[in-house]
């Protein structure tokens, strides 16, 4: 852990919010240190070094390939703001954890470590706890010659299936659950509103 020290500086903060912030401030450096939050294995306050990024004894800092704000955006839209690893919606708890929120952020099909680059065609949305995995253990993702041989084994109906999912770029999901994702975006306020009118038309107004 020495070299997370020294990226850290000599005035490491004891304080737990405060070094969970100048640990989020590593991250752009290539820092990987999960917490409970990011892997519910982990006890609360416990840390783990998965990767070591840049630290001042390696020389000066290397140049940053940022993904910009406006990528984010059109990556985000492109793909519903919803996973394209497991599905979850931006703030949706994952099955079995009401508790739990979703965090999306943009992730790259093939990993800066391996030479991807931040064009658009190479960035997919992922939440959090998916986009760790993807990033360092699955490394560089199939290729259409690697996955065609499965795919012409698969019956009319399931190619049916694949097909409608992906003239849709993602599950075909129903009525409900696309106006869900639309409610999704509405402001808090809004939000509050609708669930208030919802219980009105199913159980009258005033009714609890």
């Amino acid at each position: 852990m020495g070299d997370l020290r020294r990226a850290l500086g000599e005035d490491a903060p004891n304080n737990a919010e405060h070094l969970n912030r100048r640990l989020r401030n590593l991250r752009p450096d290539g820092w990987e240190v999960p917490t409970n939050k990011d892997d519910r294995t982990l006890p609360v306050g416990t840390y783990r070094l998965d990767v070591k990024g840049w630290h001042p004894a390696l020389g000066p800092r290397p140049k940053r390939d940022a993904v910009s704000a406006r990528q984010r955006r059109r990556v985000f839209d492109r793909d519903g703001w919803r996973c394209v690893v497991c599905g979850v919606g931006s703030g949706e708890s994952y099955p079995g954890e009401p508790g739990s929120r979703a965090v999306l952020t943009v992730g790259h099909r093939i990993p800066r470590e391996l030479g991807g680059s931040t064009e658009l065609d190479n960035l997919q949305t992922q939440c959090k706890r998916c986009n760790e995995p993807v990033r360092h253990e699955l490394g560089l993702p199939e290729t259409l010659t690697e996955l065609l041989p499965e795919i012409r084994s698969f019956r009319k109906q399931e190619l049916n299936t694949l097909l409608s999912w992906m003239q849709a770029r993602q599950r075909i999901r129903n009525r409900v659950d696309m106006v869900y994702d639309r409610i999704r975006r509405l402001s808090a306020s809004e939000y509050d509103e609708l669930a208030k009118t919802l219980h009105d038309m199913l159980y009258g107004p005033g009714n609890a």
